[in-house]
């Protein structure tokens, strides 16, 4: 999984479904004293040709609770790429907290350029 290193040791990721360019996965824990207790997990396995199946869980320890499931299909050339994925994501709403919060759904149709670049050559 790409992750960016944050201030005060915190960890965050960049988008839903970590870039792949061989099939796995990957099982990830996250922790921040007092605020951060969290298992992650993702895979982006081949089926067929071009066509990959991707997912990911978030699962809080502190909450006892899901914090995010996606699951879909890439579809991924030598030059573009796309993911149309189904995404339930914890929601928090202004006076509620984290705990026992609600699963909202969405789906989403990503694409993505592979090796396009700018500028001279140097």
């Amino acid at each position: 999984m790409e992750s960016l290193h944050l201030a005060d040791g915190e960890v965050g990721d960049f988008g839903p479904i970590p870039p792949r360019s061989h099939p796995g996965g990957h099982i990830g824990y996250r922790f921040q004293e007092g605020i951060l207790k969290q298992w992650d997990g993702s895979f982006a396995w081949p089926i067929a040709g071009h066509w990959n199946t991707v997912g990911r869980w978030v699962y809080s320890l502190q909450d006892r609770q899901t914090i995010e499931q996606v699951a879909g299909f890439e579809y991924k050339s030598c030059c573009y790429k796309f993911q149309l994925v189904q995404r339930r994501y914890l929601s928090i709403r202004p006076g509620t907290t984290t705990v026992g919060g609600t699963l909202d759904t969405s789906i989403a149709l990503q694409l993505g350029t592979d090796g396009l670049k700018f500028g001279r050559k140097a």
